[in-house]
């Protein structure tokens, strides 16, 4: 890094902004971008799935 005068080589992907999620990780990056991430929270133990739009779901 130091050879080509860069201090940082970090790129925000995407922001969550959610005080009882507890943990989440990416899962997979669609075509447009966007990125779905499966994510846990504090309150009841929930655990599902979320891209930057909201929840995900799986139509049948």
């Amino acid at each position: 890094m130091r050879d080509y005068n860069l201090k940082e080589s970090w790129n925000a992907i995407l922001s969550i902004e959610d005080r009882y999620l507890l943990k989440a990780m990416p899962k997979y990056r669609f075509a447009n971008g966007e990125i779905l991430f499966w994510c846990a929270h504090l309150r009841g133990m929930n655990i599902n799935f979320r891209t930057q739009r909201g929840p995900f779901t799986l139509l049948s």
